[in-house]
């Protein structure tokens, strides 16, 4: 007890003491207060906000609890100007647009006209600046405001250029307006898709985008990899879902404007279609998941019955068919469904069905005859879109994206690259030292395309010599074999196909040993249908340089099968250990344009003699356009190049659209008939 009170009589007197120099203190404020002898007019205020300053408790008298459980919200200004100052170095270090300089430049020679160089010489510095920015400002008022909107309109609007119509406007200008329904089919790996059921790992995002938009970015930085790589691969034996997890594209025109925000896929064309009158009463689109077959897309998600629909609701409603607009794998896709739509073990819709319902049919970007990554992609998971990224596998398990063998796996699930297969054998694909899209330079020597595959390294095992450029040269019959050899038999079966020991076509579709179960959508099998009041219109990009064929690397120590990133020959078009041919980016020339300069003039594969007309876009990109600019081609920005939108349009309104050829395609095509007839 004595102790507590001792204490307390000690913890009184601090307090006394505390308050005395606080009251010291202010005291002290009262007598500068003074000294300053204020106004009047500010006195009475001042001496209230310092009667309230009194009033409220010092820091010191609180102690350090207030301080503790003090949090300090920083500033709007102090949260923005690191941001803002990193825009500012952005557009300082950006080299200006050549408008701008073109600009600038003409501003400067009329000020030197004003101003010769004698006569700068005999001013004195500062009178020399008077006389320049006085001759600035005139010039000033008449061009900057004009270089600034341009260089405005390149930052925002980058992608429609420096032209200030878009195409719709331009073309409803000209008097076209809608005729037929639009029915809009996108194409591989465009379409975004979600998770509606999931593992354990994955419970926090259902209906999220894993693949599309920015939330496909914040689930893969919080999700592990092998669990975001285990919900987008499929079942390798059904081709379907895995136990236990759904991913399901998301639904609606709007998910196949935009991969993800400010990255444009279908948006100008839509927005262009809009212009001409039409709305989602008479604009539909197909997405789908782009993971699966045409067969098991309609297995699972019933999607060439709702198709189907589709175009029989349009038609009920219009009184008129649609015209369809495919893009890259849905143009395989819209191929099947023709097929299957008219069968009896399909949709059951009848001879003539398409003939009624289809009547333009337009195809961009289409892969007809197949597109060599994918034999890559499933062999040892590298294309050149991935050939940058390093191995992780010694710090990751095969079940994560980040390693090659993880990425393989995933490919060799998804059941649609059997219908993306380079077709038509050594034919169409070439062999040894000759293939029909031979250049100058490597035609008759052992770097031809026909080389699909050049394996180096520890060569024993392939039971050949390494040729003359110090590796074992596939054909690509050779390098499908490979292929299946190496992902197994599950993914032979994935891909609905059987073996066979004779030759399936005088093209050999897939090679001696391999057929496809069924021919609907592989252009080379299986003929157009009977529909003779529809048009085709192939549209595709040329100009571009796209990956044909590879060199490999065998390590045999770890069983290793990878593209030789170190092998490099410019003179042969060869980088990265991929060699390089016209195209458009991810489909070379061959398969963009054979079908249709050539293939489907033949009764075989058109007996009701469909018109078929070809247009090539020559990829001429803007140098300071992320996307390209108005005259882009490569396989995807193609969708906003100008005059193929401004071609879309006629066709929607009812005109006609003449072809144009600008590459070698006709040549190719002369070469492939030839090698039918032995005559090559």
């Amino acid at each position: 007890r004595r102790e507590k009170e001792d204490g307390g009589r000690e913890r009184r007197a601090r307090e006394r003491e505390e308050r005395a120099r606080a009251r010291d203190k202010t005291k002290a404020k009262r007598a500068a207060i003074s000294r300053r002898s204020p106004s009047p007019a500010t006195s009475s205020s001042k001496s209230k906000r310092r009667r309230k300053r009194e009033r409220a408790p010092s820091a010191e008298a609180a102690g350090q609890t207030h301080t503790a459980n003090t949090t300090y919200f920083p500033s709007l200004e102090s949260r923005l100007w690191f941001p803002f100052l990193l825009i500012l170095v952005a557009i300082a270090l950006a080299p200006p647009p050549a408008e701008i300089i073109r600009e600038s430049s003409s501003i400067i020679e009329e000020i030197s006209k004003v101003i010769p160089n004698g006569e700068a010489l005999s001013l004195s510095p500062l009178a020399f600046v008077d006389k320049l920015a006085s001759q600035w400002r005139e010039f000033a008022d008449a061009n900057l405001t004009s270089s600034f909107e341009t260089f405005y309109n390149l930052i925002v609007n980058e992608d429609k250029g420096t032209d200030s119509i878009r195409p719709g406007l331009a073309a409803a200008a000209m008097g076209v307006r809608k005729k037929y329904p639009i029915v809009i089919i996108p194409g591989a790996t465009t379409t975004g898709l979600e998770i509606w059921k999931g593992k354990a790992c994955a419970k926090a995002y259902f209906k999220q985008r894993l693949w599309g938009s920015m939330s496909m970015f914040s689930s893969l930085a919080s999700m592990d990899s092998s669990c975001w790589l285990e919900h987008m691969k499929l079942n390798l034996t059904t081709g379907l879902d895995p136990e236990g997890i759904k991913v399901r594209p998301a639904e609606g025109l709007s998910n196949v404007e935009y991969f993800m925000p400010g990255f444009w896929i279908w948006a100008q064309i839509v927005e262009s279609l809009s212009d001409i009158g039409y709305d989602t009463s008479d604009l539909y689109a197909h997405p789908y998941d782009w993971r699966l077959s045409p067969g098991r897309l309609e297995i699972r998600d019933g999607l060439l019955s709702r198709i189907k629909h589709t175009f029989e609701y349009s038609y009920e409603k219009h009184k008129k068919p649609a015209c369809v607009l495919s893009h890259s794998y849905g143009d395989t896709l819209l191929r099947y469904f023709m097929s299957w739509v008219e069968s009896d073990k399909g949709g059951k819709g009848g001879k003539g069905w398409v003939d009624k319902h289809i009547h333009r049919y337009v195809i961009i970007g289409g892969p007809m005859l197949g597109v060599p990554k994918v034999i890559t992609a499933v062999t040892s998971g590298d294309t050149s879109d991935s050939i940058w990224l390093p191995d992780f596998a010694p710090y990751f398990t095969d079940r994560s994206i980040l390693s090659k063998i993880g990425r393989a796996q995933w490919f060799r699930t998804m059941s649609s690259g059997s219908a993306m297969l380079p077709q038509g054998g050594e034919a169409i694909w070439g062999k040894a030292s000759k293939a029909v899209d031979d250049t100058s330079a490597n035609n008759n020597t052992a770097y031809s395309y026909g080389t699909f595959m050049c394996i180096r390294g520890d060569t024993k095992r392939f039971g050949r010599k390494a040729k003359k450029r110090d590796c074992v040269p596939l054909s690509v019959i050779d390098s499908i074999d490979l292929m299946f050899n190496r992902s197994g038999e599950e993914t032979r079966k994935n891909f609905d196909i059987d073996e066979m020991h004779s030759a399936y076509s005088n093209l050999q579709v897939l090679g001696k040993k391999h057929r496809y179960k069924r021919t609907w959508g592989h252009a080379l099998l299986e003929p157009l249908p009977q529909a003779s009041k529809l048009k085709i219109y192939c549209f595709y990009g040329v100009g571009v340089p796209t990956e044909r064929s590879y060199v490999y690397k065998y390590e045999e120590a770890g069983d290793r099968l990878n593209i030789d990133t170190s092998f490099d020959d410019p003179g042969m078009n060869i980088d990265n250990g991929i060699q390089y041919a016209d195209g458009d980016g991810t489909v070379p020339l061959v398969s963009l344009g054979y079908m249709c300069v050539e293939g489907w003039r033949s009764k075989k594969l058109n007996p009701a003699s469909v018109k078929v007309t070809t247009k090539e876009y020559v990829h001429d990109p803007m140098k300071l356009s992320l996307r390209g600019g108005p005259k882009a081609s490569d396989h995807v920005n193609i969708l906003g190049n100008r005059e193929m939108i401004t071609n879309i349009l006629e066709i929607a309104g009812g005109l006609d659209v003449e072809g144009r050829i600008h590459s070698k395609i006709r040549e190719m095509a002369e070469k492939v008939t030839r090698i039918e007839t032995k005559s090559w």
